[in-house]
C-alpha cells in the first residue's frame, strides 16, 4: 500500500519487528527527502496503538521538524 501526505508518497510496509538503537519500536518513518521513503508498523499491534502508531508516523512524514513529545501527545490524542 501507498500514502500520499503533502503531496510526497511513502510505501507502508508492515514487519514483524522493527528495532531502533537495539530498542524494539512499534513503527518509523523515512525522512520526506529520501528516495523510496517507506513507512513501517509492525504486525499484530491491538487496533488502538495500532491506529496511534499509524497517525504518529503520519505525523513525522508531513512534518519531520516536529519533536517526539510534540508527535506523541498529538498522537495519543487523536486516536
Amino acid at each position: 500500500m501507498n500514502i500520499t501526505i503533502l503531496q510526497r508518497r511513502w510505501r507502508v510496509e508492515r514487519p514483524r519487528a522493527i528495532t531502533c538503537d537495539g530498542e524494539p519500536q512499534h513503527g518509523d518513518c523515512d525522512s520526506p527527502k529520501k528516495p523510496g521513503k517507506a513507512i513501517r508498523i509492525i504486525r499484530d499491534l491491538t487496533d488502538r496503538v495500532e491506529l496511534e502508531t499509524f497517525l504518529h508516523e503520519m505525523l513525522h512524514a508531513a512534518d519531520w521538524t516536529k519533536d517526539e513529545t510534540w508527535v506523541e501527545c498529538v498522537a495519543f490524542d487523536i486516536s
